[in-house]
């Protein structure tokens, strides 16, 4: 959160990139805000830099795409709990897809099938988003393992 002290002109975000195989990277991005300032991600102040006019808001919608972060990323983390804030800002969201982003994988077994750990951790939250009939379900897991 910026205190208004003296902040590092660069914000350094580390991005784990795991490929198929044994092969792991890790890509650190330096994005450089002399003279801006840059909310941490994931957070209100960060949320607040959007803010989007509510159209049509009867239209039915299923949003196609987004990601679940539950550990550190380079946009911080994103649950269940911002995805409702999200969802549930005015737009008539009734349902969600997730989409994978190479985050919860199985940390042993065989490279090949770590990926997996991503789909467990989504589809256990898939069913927690059920449990409240007031916010959008996640209806959807697009994965490749």
């Amino acid at each position: 959160m910026h205190d208004g002290g003296q902040q590092s002109p660069y914000i350094n975000r580390t991005l784990p990139f795991v490929w198929q195989g044994n092969v792991q990277l890790r890509l650190t991005i330096s994005l450089f805000t002399e003279g801006f300032f840059v909310p941490e991600p994931s957070t209100d102040e960060w949320r607040a830099l959007i803010q989007e006019d509510i159209v049509e808001p009867e239209r039915r919608i299923i949003d196609p795409h987004h990601h679940l972060w539950s550990t550190p990323s380079f946009w911080g983390r994103y649950e269940l709990e911002d995805l409702w804030r999200d969802t549930g800002s005015g737009h008539n969201i009734e349902k969600t897809v997730f989409i994978d982003c190479h985050s919860n994988y199985r940390e042993d077994g065989p490279a090949h099938l770590r990926p997996i750990g991503e789909t467990e951790y989504v589809a256990g939250v898939a069913k927690e988003s059920e449990k409240d009939p007031s916010q959008a379900p996640i209806a959807g897991i697009v994965r490749h393992a």
